[in-house]
């Protein structure tokens, strides 16, 4: 039976070629990936396309996050695709991906991020080889109630775990824990491992809330901490298990008097933020003042899912288990 997939492209460099006459590099709908989608492993495959957006992806804001998932929704509606495959710059596509994933509940046609870390002048341009295996992946049907999928490089990777490792490897998108879910070998679709949906919010209607990070270090006394007031909520990126330098710890009870929603979060890739230390600064002091700890997700996801629960009135503390 034949799939239909719609290859939906936001920007990126997986949308960029090299202007001889400017000496850098541009964003533009390439017309060639279109026409070389026309490959036989595509045979049973019906593309469409659409241009959503051109923007590099430092560009890209949870509007344009909220305006994709929009689209999606809305295409979802007419039942005419199998599948999505979204055309996404790697900077910040762990985070659109992770949005879609939030965004999406009970979702049983797959949706696809990708994108590449070479434009297509290049010699080693991955574009092309990312897209193939993304289609393949949104066709499959072992791919259906998986929700969002991240698919670069032949591997397949969940929302909640990948991120960009590397500044420019191709080898760049990492599950940094436990791994990819599966693989895109010789055409074929391997899943090694289920991934179980961890948070199910509201319908997210409109962003009305504004979250920001704040990165600790040590020495820091506060005094930019302070600056903070302004946010709903804010992501302060701590230590190991999510403690702080004792100095701080004063500007955060500020904060949250003030009605800013602090999250922790770890600067250390691997593991999660746990109420350990009582001492002045750790943890357990600050779950006691008031500040939720991260799930397992690292800071820039944190911000997202934060961001979600305060527009759509959650409990945070649901979201933290």
């Amino acid at each position: 039976m034949r799939k239909k997939i719609l290859l939906i492209l936001t920007g990126g460099t997986i949308s960029m070629d090299h202007h001889k006459d400017l000496s850098s590099d541009v964003l533009q709908f390439q017309k060639q990936h279109l026409v070389n989608l026309g490959h036989s492993i595509l045979n049973d495959v019906d593309i469409d396309s659409h241009v959503l957006s051109m923007k590099p992806s430092p560009q890209m804001t949870p509007y344009d996050m909220l305006e994709i998932s929009n689209y999606i929704s809305s295409q979802l509606q007419k039942n005419l695709y199998d599948g999505f495959v979204i055309t996404h710059g790697t900077d910040t596509l762990e985070e659109t991906a992770f949005f879609l994933d939030l965004f999406f509940n009970d979702l049983d046609v797959p949706i696809i991020v990708t994108g590449s870390m070479r434009n297509y002048s290049d010699i080693a341009y991955d574009g092309m080889n990312n897209i193939v295996s993304s289609i393949l992946v949104a066709a499959n049907h072992h791919s259906k109630n998986k929700g969002v999928l991240v698919v670069l490089n032949d591997t397949i990777h969940h929302p909640y775990e990948v991120t960009k490792s590397h500044t420019v490897s191709l080898d760049t998108f990492q599950s940094l824990e436990f791994g990819p879910i599966g693989v895109v070998d010789d055409q074929e679709i391997v899943y090694y491992r289920e991934f179980k949906k961890r948070f199910y919010l509201p319908k997210l209607e409109k962003l009305t809330k504004n979250v920001a990070i704040y990165k600790t270090y040590t020495g820091d006394d506060g005094a930019i901490l302070k600056q903070y007031s302004s946010m709903d909520g804010l992501i302060i990126e701590g230590f190991g298990r999510g403690n702080v330098p004792e100095k701080i710890v004063d500007a955060i009870k500020t904060l949250i008097d003030q009605g800013v929603t602090i999250m922790i979060s770890s600067r250390v890739p691997k593991g999660r933020p746990f109420a350990t230390y009582p001492y002045h600064g750790g943890a357990q002091q600050l779950v006691d003042m008031g500040c939720y700890l991260s799930p397992h997700i690292n800071t820039q996801k944190a911000r997202i899912l934060l961001l979600f629960a305060l527009c759509t009135n959650t409990s945070i503390k649901n979201l933290t288990i």
